[in-house]
């Protein structure tokens, strides 16, 4: 069984004690202390607390249980601790969450490829590393499909600047770039300088033996084609029927959303339509 340490005695903890003790009595881990800046703490909720000077990290994981999870991260890493074992303790929330799974995922992050933010979204979601260049931006149907049609060649190409463009909804200006014929848009960078450079770091560590690729469409063709392509692991939402694809057509006419919006929800577990941590295992 693996051993934790609960980091964080604030709010989030208090939203997190219980579903922590289920899964301790599901035997999926054994806490082994808890520790925070608090000083009168010598045991929390029947369990030993540790102040931080006096943290030995002979332990497997720490459940992060505050917000802010980067200065968490920071303060391990200054404390002489393992930033690999840290934990983000909002992953506890996820629906049909198995600890198991979690840790077996983790060993082997796989690079999810989007057409949007999707993965960006799933990848916070369950508090695992960035391992794709699909990070907050958007393709159209067709520039992402000439993407995924060959995939090694367009992640081998130079970044080039295209235009600037206005959101529609926002207002906000951001960059268009190109690799060879394939048009990005990096609709939350500010400048393309800022885009090409963080492209250009996570094209670096795409895993390409753990690649899974997600689009979503209304286009009955787009979506054919996209099922076609050859990716061992794939996912397609659409708002119509068609075998192997997520129909998200209900939810959208139920909550106003667009389609991509939904879409991105639904890896938080809103509706219940698949399981975030096994469609990557």
């Amino acid at each position: 069984m693996y051993q934790v340490l609960i980091w964080g005695t604030g709010t989030n903890y208090q939203k997190l004690i219980n579903l922590i003790k289920y899964y301790e009595k599901q035997k999926w881990f054994e806490v082994i202390g808890v520790t925070s800046d608090d000083k009168f703490y010598t045991t929390l909720d029947g369990y030993p607390f540790i102040p931080k000077k006096d943290l030995k990290w002979n332990f497997d994981y720490i459940i992060a249980t505050p917000k802010d999870f980067h200065s968490v991260m920071a303060e391990v890493e200054i404390l002489g601790g393992d930033t690999k074992k840290l934990i983000a303790g909002k992953v506890l929330q996820i629906p049909d969450f198995n600890f198991a799974q979690y840790i077996k995922l983790r060993a082997n992050v796989p690079s999810i490829i989007s057409r949007d933010c999707y993965a960006a979204v799933l990848y916070n979601v369950l508090g695992i590393p960035f391992l794709s260049p699909t990070i907050l931006l958007w393709f159209d149907d067709d520039n992402y499909l000439r993407l995924l049609s060959d995939l090694q060649f367009y992640m081998q190409q130079t970044v080039e600047y295209v235009r600037d463009e206005v959101d529609e909804n926002s207002g906000v200006v951001y960059p268009v770039g190109k690799i060879a014929d394939v048009e990005i848009n990096f609709n939350h960078y500010s400048s393309f300088e800022e885009a090409k450079t963080k492209w250009e770091q996570r094209v670096k560590r795409i895993k390409w033996d753990r690649l899974f690729v997600v689009n979503a469409t209304k286009q009955v063709d787009v979506a054919k084609r996209f099922m076609n392509l050859s990716y061992e692991r794939k996912m397609c939402f659409t708002n119509f029927e068609m075998k192997n694809c997520i129909n998200l057509g209900k939810i959208m006419k139920s909550t106003n959303l667009d389609l991509w919006g939904v879409a991105r929800k639904s890896c938080k577990g809103n509706y219940r339509l698949y399981n975030p941590i096994e469609i990557l295992l």
